[in-house]
Order: structure tokens, then C-alpha cells, then sequence
């Protein structure tokens, strides 16, 4: 899949492109360089992209 192809998630929500979920994935990266858990990550992308109506489910991360 393009970088630029949207996603289609009929039944989770809107159509994404893989660059917001990029984009939402690295604006939660710690910026300092200290380490996160991989299921913290994925809770804390769930989360931001939960407020913009979008689901993604654990193969989707």
C-alpha cells in the first residue's frame, strides 16, 4: 500500500491514510529518547486516535 492510499475500516470508522496513523504513532514517541513499552505505545495510539473517531484494532498497529 502507497503511503498516500487510504485505508479502508468500514466497520471501524472513518477511511485513514496510513500517514495519520504514522503521524499519530510518532507524535506519542518521547521526544527525550527514553523507552516505552510496545502495549503502552499501542494504548497511547488507541487513545489519541480514538478522539478523532478512528479505531484501529491490534493488526491494524
Amino acid at each position: 500500500m502507497e503511503d498516500n492510499e487510504p485505508a479502508q475500516m468500514p466497520s471501524r470508522g472513518p477511511i485513514v491514510t496510513t500517514d495519520r496513523i504514522k503521524s499519530a504513532f510518532l507524535s506519542i514517541m518521547p521526544t527525550d529518547g527514553s523507552t516505552v513499552g510496545n502495549t503502552s505505545l499501542r494504548r497511547a495510539l488507541e487513545s489519541l486516535l480514538d478522539t478523532e473517531g478512528i479505531q484501529i484494532t491490534e493488526d491494524d498497529y
